[in-house]
């Protein structure tokens, strides 16, 4: 069933998106009536549903809650976990910007290492900043381009900035995620084994 916090919650959602809703088809509607181009048009709509897309995902972060669990919880190995006295705040980057989550984390002892999230856990959260499809798509910019060209490629879609730094951080990470991936892969038989083909990283012949 669902509690009065969440009616609230999806109540002020819908209300906020039925305005962003009626802004973009006055917007439409104006448009047409202007003889807008079709391309500040594709613009102005893109901008509307980024927009909508933003206020979906902070919904869906509200409805976790605050990460409460109860005073202490218990690990599959019986170890006892302690819930922090005040909220931790992180911060979450995705497709449609900024986020903030606020969660009660829980350790054996104050002051100890953070063992566990549990908003980031229910919601399958890396530690880092980026979504996941946030960094599957950045990489999407980065294969043909040079990480300053993909930054501003991306901000051009997206309509959001994102530094030099993270993206080359972003690729590292991926970069060992595929070497993880490829070590779990099992050997396969010599009789099976296709030719060695040799290629440069560069692409430019020089070995």
């Amino acid at each position: 069933s669902v509690n009065v916090t969440e009616e609230t919650t999806v109540g002020k959602a819908l209300h906020e998106l039925m305005d962003r809703i009626k802004a973009a088809v006055e917007f439409v509607t104006k448009s047409a009536g202007e003889g807008t181009s079709l391309y500040e048009v594709e613009q102005g709509v893109l901008g509307q549903v980024l927009g909508i897309g933003h206020k979906l995902l902070e919904t869906a972060i509200q409805l976790q809650g605050n990460g409460d669990l109860g005073a202490t919880c218990t690990t599959s190995d019986n170890r006892v976990l302690r819930r922090s006295q005040e909220l931790h705040t992180r911060e979450l980057r995705t497709i449609f910007g900024q986020h903030e989550i606020s969660q009660y984390v829980y350790r054996e002892y104050e002051n100890r290492k953070i063992e566990l999230r549990p908003i980031d856990a229910r919601l399958g959260l890396s530690p880092r900043v980026c979504s996941q499809l946030l960094e599957e798509f950045t990489q999407m910019f980065c294969v043909e381009n040079a990480f300053g060209q993909a930054a501003r490629n991306f901000q051009t879609v997206f309509r959001q900035s994102i530094s030099v730094d993270t993206l080359e951080a972003v690729s590292r990470k991926m970069g060992d995620m595929a070497k993880e991936y490829s070590d779990q892969l099992p050997v396969p038989p010599r009789e099976a084994e296709g030719e060695i083909l040799v290629t440069t990283l560069d692409g430019k012949g020089v070995p």
